[in-house]
């Protein structure tokens, strides 16, 4: 069963090369490209402005999250998993998910494009999870500490006070 999904998967790759190397352009394209990209109307900084403020209230909002990636302001905190708090997180991805129909992605950087299609992605991912899937109504390993309390016991982040 593993050989048949990794002979599938790297099958789906050679396809997905062939057909991206299908997309041939002309030397003249590739300068109309170049000067639309040179266009800057502010889109890119719009959008590392917001993803950054999504980041920072992501963390906060998690802040399991923000200890597994090395930041410790939230510590002392834990997932708001009440009502209120899936309420809360449902209010955030529609939010976020709004602002960022607001930006072209076509006037973003090749770079910030992806990182556009990314954060809509989950942002439309987490919405999903709580409207339809609603784990938590079913899931109690949603409510499980355990890797908040691992994250804080397993690593040495800060110095033993003497």
């Amino acid at each position: 069963m593993v050989r048949k999904i990794v002979i599938l998967a790297g099958g789906l790759l050679v396809i997905a090369g062939v057909i991206s190397s299908c997309k041939t352009t002309t030397p003249e394209v590739n300068r109309q490209r170049e000067k639309l990209e040179m266009v800057d109307d502010g889109s890119d900084k719009k959008f590392e402005a917001l993803a950054n403020e999504f980041i920072d209230e992501l963390l906060e909002m998690n802040p399991e999250w923000a200890t597994n990636l090395g930041d410790h302001q939230y510590d002392n905190k834990l997932t708001d998993y009440s009502a209120e708090g899936i309420e809360d997180s449902l209010t955030f991805n529609k939010k976020y998910l709004n602002e960022l129909g607001r930006i072209a992605p076509d006037k973003l950087s090749k770079e910030n494009n992806i990182d556009y299609r990314i954060l809509k992605h989950n942002l439309e991912s987490g919405i999903f999870q709580i409207e339809s899937l609603k784990e938590y109504e079913w899931n109690p390993l949603t409510y499980n500490p355990g890797s908040a309390i691992n994250n804080l016991i397993s690593r040495d982040f800060a110095p033993l006070k003497e």
